[in-house]
């Protein structure tokens, strides 16, 4: 799929820098919406103890397949002009932000709503992991919601 990018970051996903690659490639006249999600690490409480970061790992090589399988599927994605999505590897704490989501399309209703499948692809069937990290000894692996 060519007008689909998937991009690791390693940290946190900078959002100011993220909105400044948006406007580099925002010359196309026939785009008419651009919807955005961020995903944000928040400060769970998992057995009594808050949660510091979460430190992502991925099976890089296979995520791009199982993303262009994935949407294969959804209809919407032959309407969008172009699509994004940005996730973190390594250590992200709590109140950054670990993925982005860009969906370029002609029309807002189709950008709101692939923006929403395609964050659910990305939480539940691309091989991201994450291990939420409450102390210095306490490690839980994050189980998607």
């Amino acid at each position: 799929m060519d007008n689909v990018i998937l991009e690791w970051v390693q940290g946190p996903v900078q959002l100011v820098s993220m909105y400044e690659k948006i406007q580099q490639h925002s010359t196309h006249t026939e785009v008419g919406a651009l919807a955005t999600f961020a995903g944000i690490v928040r400060a769970d409480t998992i057995q009594g103890q808050v949660v510091q970061s979460i430190r992502f790992t991925a099976y890089t090589d296979m995520a791009m397949a199982a993303l262009s399988a994935a949407l294969k599927s959804i209809e919407l994605v032959k309407e969008a002009h172009r699509i994004q999505v940005f996730h973190s590897l390594g250590e992200v704490p709590t109140g950054a932000c670990c993925m982005w989501i860009v969906v370029e399309s002609k029309r807002r209703v189709t950008a709101l709503q692939l923006c929403a499948e395609i964050v659910e692809v990305v939480k539940f069937q691309l091989p991201i992991w994450g291990e939420e990290i409450v102390s210095d000894t306490h490690r839980y692996w994050k189980e998607n919601t």
